[in-house]
């Protein structure tokens, strides 16, 4: 073999090397992606079209009397059963007492429709509009991804009656929800996943 025959081999040997290089840098960076996609919360749309939802609905105002009322909401749920681990409810009127009602707050709820229920208490009750709240955050069952879902209802007390105002019930779906819980503190993540490790 003459000499340029031998630089020719030499440099084709050398281009082979860089590309099967460059193939095992690009597999190991697709490995790493979806690594950090299974195990660091970052859903592909595969797993949000199977993923949980709450779907919220038919929201009303239920009086019970003169000092207490319920905001009462439809939802739905879909596609895969939820592990719920946090509901928050609250009121702008700081005197309220607020609290669910037959929900339960830490646990798994079925494929199906249930009535969410929030009870707003006020033996001082003035004649005044308040905004109530609610998150939850919730899992699969598997744990595999968090999500939050916030609604709220203004309710307005007249002297005699609960009236239902605006209002805004949370219509995202699993991917807007599952950012919601991706912009969470990362301590309260740990803890809401530590909460479901250990059943709540």
């Amino acid at each position: 073999m003459t000499l340029g025959g031998l630089a020719l081999l030499l440099s084709i040997v050398v281009g082979v090397l860089a590309l099967i290089r460059g193939l095992v840098a690009f597999i190991m960076d697709t490995a790493r992606g979806i690594y950090a996609v299974r195990h660091w919360g970052f859903p592909t749309d595969a797993d949000l079209a199977i993923a949980p939802n709450l779907r919220w609905h038919t929201l009303a105002c239920v009086q019970q009397n003169t000092s207490t009322f319920e905001v009462r909401v439809q939802c739905s749920i879909s596609s895969a059963d939820v592990q719920s681990v946090d509901t928050s409810v609250g009121s702008s009127e700081p005197n309220d007492s607020v609290r669910t009602v037959s929900f339960n707050e830490k646990g798994t709820h079925r494929i199906g429709e249930f009535m969410f229920r929030v009870q707003v208490v006020n033996t001082t009750i003035a004649q005044l509009t308040r905004k109530v709240t609610w998150r939850v955050t919730y899992f699969d069952t598997q744990g595999r991804f968090g999500y939050v879902t916030n609604c709220w209802a203004n309710v307005t007390f007249d002297g005699n009656d609960f009236l239902l105002g605006s209002s805004f019930l949370d219509l995202s779906g699993p991917r807007a929800r599952h950012k919601n819980y991706r912009t969470l503190p990362k301590d309260e993540r740990r803890k809401y996943e530590a909460m479901f490790r250990s059943g709540g």
